[in-house]
């Protein structure tokens, strides 16, 4: 307010300064009758204001338009306004037919009876799919895990058998053991005997094989011949390598027969000591000390075990036994083969004199072969040896039995597997169910959104009929003007247009042509000046709230400017001029453009000094509109720039 008043004062000042200057100017040309010419003189003040620069158009003013409207389908009855009526908020509008909302309702309720039932289908058929596609998928999974129960459960049993085999064929290997290693000592001399009387064997089977190779030269080269002698030759190899093999493993022996003496007495002790400990338990009423001689017992039959391991490593007598089982083979073999040769044989005295000696030397070793049987049917030794042949063969089931274990292991960690697979199968199998589901759930989805929105829609359509009946009149939501009225009585109201339209005097909007050389500067919320030809010496102000880029047929680009609000009313229809503000500067001293000169690029003013003769200032301008221009340097408020004309 005191800026305003402030502003008036300095007008009020100027403009007597004017009068002031303009009578002594009338009086100077009173006076000075003798000047020919009469010189004029506009005068110029410098002064505080605004420069505006923008895109200027005009148009109409328009007020926001509120629709107000009945239910579809209702019958217009009375119209209580006319177009252009001036309302106010709850004013009376128009009314409708109750004969026709009575009808509607009966319709209405017929509807809603429809879309219930069909949102009653379309839920029941949703529910029976899901739990339909629920119990195939369990059904599947339950499958998969009674074929894997099932397998499992036959591999586990026969992998239970299999582990009472191995550990019944441990324990008669161990019972086996236990016996030769009792009867160890008592055969050392017998067996010592055999393996010198088979070394003789051995060493006669050398000599066969080198008259072999002596008849051989006297041949009489037949092909039968030649494969006898071929076949005799390579048993003899591998007999000869045989033959080797054993006599280094019973030097071994040999060489250990100090140290297995020494472990069968350890094995005695340690046997004599778990009997007495067997004693002491029967004997004990105390458990914690039948306990302990248990544990001692276990210790002991462990070290033994452990002994007995280390007998058989150190005597060698599993690996000599397979080399002697060989050996008879390769021999029986040769015989074999032996024959087989003398049934072709030539008959020449050579071959019949070498043919001799072989007889000659197998007679040595028939008889040394019944020195080791003579020997073999010493009770113990037989014993023995049978309990050795007991242990290669529980020996050799052992290892099968291992094997089949093993086998076994394999067969249920591939039942395992395939048990992971096939759950993996099932859950892809369910998940495709769940998608194919979720396929056909989607248009029975649809069918309930589409019948749940029917159901909301008719109740309410109910409610709002209802409404109507109790109240079938139309009122004004708001103060404003009847801009249109879009029936008469008797008419059926549509959703096409509504019943009254009013304009909103609070809110006005002003739709302006902008050309496509200026469109481009437009951007929303720029601010607007507007002057109204109904208040001519009135500005108003408004922002741009829309520009519609799709030219209209005079090739403009309409332009949206919500009007600021105003005490003034603003009726539809009332004319007005626009300046869409680019660029603004306020409250700056200006100047007229028509007191500038330009002289040589430079800027001046004549300004009349205390002599009252006009002298030249130079002056800097800034931003202007083409009409007035900013002073930046050169002129104070209230300077007065005069123009002779």
């Amino acid at each position: 307010m005191k800026k305003k008043l402030l502003k008036n004062k300095k007008v009020l000042i100027g403009i007597s300064v004017l009068l002031v200057v303009s009578s002594l100017g009338m009086t100077v040309l009173t006076q000075d009758k003798d000047i020919k010419t009469i010189i004029r003189e506009r005068e110029y003040f410098a002064q505080k204001g605004n420069i505006t620069v923008g895109v200027e158009s005009s148009g109409q003013i328009n007020t926001l338009p509120n629709q107000h409207t009945f239910e579809d389908n209702t019958v217009i009855d009375k119209l209580f306004v006319k177009l252009g009526s001036e309302v106010k908020k709850g004013d009376e509008l128009a009314s409708i037919s109750t004969e026709n909302l009575e009808a509607l309702m009966t319709l209405a309720k017929d509807e809603l009876s429809d879309a219930k039932a069909a949102l009653l289908q379309a839920t029941s058929q949703k529910n029976v799919l899901i739990k339909q596609n629920d119990k195939n998928k369990q059904d599947g999974l339950r499958g998969v895990h009674q074929d894997f129960e099932a397998k499992l459960s036959q591999h586990k049993s026969e992998e239970e058998r299999i582990l009472k085999s191995i550990n019944e064929l441990e324990d008669t290997i161990k019972n086996l053991e236990k016996q030769i290693s009792e009867l160890a000592v008592g055969v050392k001399d017998e067996e010592e005997k055999i393996a010198n009387i088979q070394s003789e064997i051995n060493e006669n089977m050398l000599k066969i094989g080198e008259f072999n190779e002596k008849l051989l030269k006297v041949d009489d080269g037949s092909n039968e011949r030649v494969l006898y002698n071929q076949k005799i030759n390579n048993i003899q190899s591998e007999m000869n390598g045989l033959n080797k093999q054993l006599s280094e493993k019973i030097e071994a022996a040999k060489n250990n027969l100090s140290a297995i003496t020494d472990l069968n007495e350890a094995i005695i002790a340690k046997t004599n000591r778990i009997g007495e400990l067997e004693s002491l338990i029967n004997q004990s009423e105390d458990d914690a000390e039948k306990e302990q001689y248990t544990a001692e017992i276990q210790s002991l039959q462990d070290e033994i075990n452990t002994l007995e391991l280390n007998i058989k490593n150190l005597s060698y007598s599993t690996e000599i036994s397979s080399i002697n089982i060989r050996i008879s083979s390769a021999e029986e073999r040769l015989r074999n083969a032996q024959n087989d040769l003398l049934n072709v044989s030539n008959g020449s005295e050579k071959a019949n004199a070498i043919r001799l000696e072989i007889t000659i030397v197998q007679n040595e070793n028939t008889a040394l072969q019944l020195e080791i049987d003579k020997v073999m049917k010493d009770p113990i030794v037989s014993e023995f040896e049978k309990l050795k042949a007991k242990i290669e063969i529980k020996t050799s089931e052992l290892v099968e039995k291992y094997t089949s274990y093993a086998l076994k292991l394999e067969e249920i960690q591939q039942v395992e597997i395939q048990y992971e697979q096939s759950l993996t199968g099932q859950e892809a199998d369910n998940n495709f169910a769940d998608y194919k589901l979720n396929e056909e759930l989607k248009a029975i989805q649809e069918s309930i959104a589409k019948a749940s929105r029917n159901v909301s829609r008719s109740i309410e359509k109910l409610d709002k009929i209802y409404e109507l009946q109790k109240n079938p009149i139309l009122y004004a939501q708001m103060d404003g003007i009847v801009t249109s009225l879009g029936y008469k009585v008797g008419d059926v109201v549509t959703s096409s247009k509504p019943v009254c339209v009013i304009g909103q005097l609070s809110e006005t909007s002003l739709t302006v042509p902008v050309s496509a050389s200026d469109i481009g500067k437009i951007r929303v919320g720029q601010k607007v000046n507007v002057y109204i030809d109904a208040f001519a010496e009135q500005r108003f102000t408004g922002i741009v709230t829309e520009r519609l880029l799709v030219a209209n047929d005079n090739g403009d680009y309409p332009v949206i400017i919500t009007m600021d609000p105003t005490d003034q009313m603003l009726l539809p229809g009332m004319k007005a001029f626009s300046t869409i503000i680019l660029k603004e500067k306020e409250d700056i001293l200006t100047i007229s453009n028509k007191a500038i000169i330009l002289e040589d690029g430079e800027q001046y003013v004549n300004i009349r000094n205390e002599k009252g003769a006009l002298v030249k200032r130079k002056i800097v301008t800034g931003f202007s509109d083409g009409r007035v221009s900013e002073v930046i340097e050169g002129l104070a408020e209230n300077d007065i720039a005069v123009v002779q004309e």
